[in-house]
């Protein structure tokens, strides 16, 4: 597949996908895909045609086959309306965390990452604040001026948290599903509720 053809598919799916002057094509190709294009991508005839354009990618930036196929898999599986599992998100935020720590999770310590996840937690709160502010109607001078726009702030900032959550039970050597599964059943059938993970 050549540039055009890649650049073609990419207009197909969604004509705004290189739309960030602060990023280069193959970069906005790459957040797109990350980001976007599991939103928008509803044709299956193109499927084969984004997969060409995904590999193009990787094989551009210099990636191994494995990451890029991890893309295509994740975009797929959101075109396929496959739900997102616990053992795919550690999958990939493993996969990820080395872009960030090339010498594996444990450059970073125990304290490392449970700060890091605290600290997102404080931005959900943060966007908590200034839903509330939004609410009872008093001076704003944050950024955030909607409630949508407060609900995206809490949203991205949950996801953030559970993302350091997740690393930070991996740098612990701990499978986090197992534990939510213990947990949630354990609470249940304390106070003697029918529902069980």
């Amino acid at each position: 597949m050549d540039t055009g053809k890649l650049i073609d598919v990419l207009n197909q799916v969604d004509p705004d996908w290189n739309s960030n002057p602060d990023r280069s094509p193959t970069d906005n190709a790459i957040f797109w895909i990350q980001n976007i294009g599991a939103e928008v991508t509803q044709a299956q005839d193109i499927q084969h045609d984004l997969q060409e354009a995904l590999g193009m990618i990787g094989r551009g930036l210099g990636v191994t086959v494995e990451p890029h196929q991890t893309y295509v898999e994740r975009l797929m599986d959101a075109v396929n309306n496959k739900p997102l599992t616990f053992d795919r998100l550690r999958e990939i935020n493993a996969q990820r965390c080395l872009r960030w720590h090339p010498g594996g999770i444990d450059e970073w310590s125990v304290s490392d990452w449970g700060v890091a996840m605290a600290g997102e937690a404080g931005e959900v709160c943060d966007a908590i604040k200034k839903l509330r502010r939004i609410e009872t109607g008093a001076k704003n001078l944050s950024d955030i001026k909607t409630t949508e726009q407060a609900l995206e702030a809490i949203g991205i900032e949950l996801a953030d948290t559970v993302l350091y959550c997740d690393l930070l039970a991996q740098r612990l050597r701990i499978k986090l599903s197992v534990y939510i599964q213990r947990k949630f059943n354990s609470v249940s059938e304390k106070y003697g509720f029918p529902e069980r993970l």
